[in-house]
């Protein structure tokens, strides 16, 4: 069972206690494709895409961000698609803008003083 915004709800497991992260699920889920890859079970295996709409994918962007998956590599590639989600997280004041990243200009900044003022923050 899992609680908006948080660890899965302790209650729903067999010990009452133990908690799961939705990252800890996409980890076990890309570990056990990246077995069964190596194992000759999916021989066919190339890529794997993760791809999630609206709070999807928040939670798809925040794994390609924090996960651990680029250290570790898999014997497939691994995309992230993230659709549509309420916030992206942006490592620098540059947003897309005509299919590049660039500073938003003056006028845009003045309208919007707060743009790059993340509710979730980074540090």
């Amino acid at each position: 069972c899992w609680r908006w915004g948080a660890e899965s709800d302790p209650r729903g497991s067999r010990d009452g206690r133990s908690t799961v992260s939705s990252f800890a699920v996409l980890d076990a889920l890309l570990d056990a494709l990246g077995a069964a890859k190596t194992s000759g079970a999916l021989p066919s295996l190339r890529r794997v895409v993760l791809a999630g709409h609206s709070s999807g994918g928040q939670i798809v962007q925040r794994h390609a961000i924090f996960s651990r998956v680029p250290p570790r590599p898999q014997p497939f590639a691994v995309r992230h698609v993230a659709a549509n989600p309420s916030s992206y997280a942006y490592f620098g004041p540059e947003r897309w803008r005509g299919g590049r990243l660039a500073l938003p200009d003056a006028a845009a900044r003045v309208r919007c003083p707060d743009y790059d003022s993340w509710h979730w923050g980074l540090a």
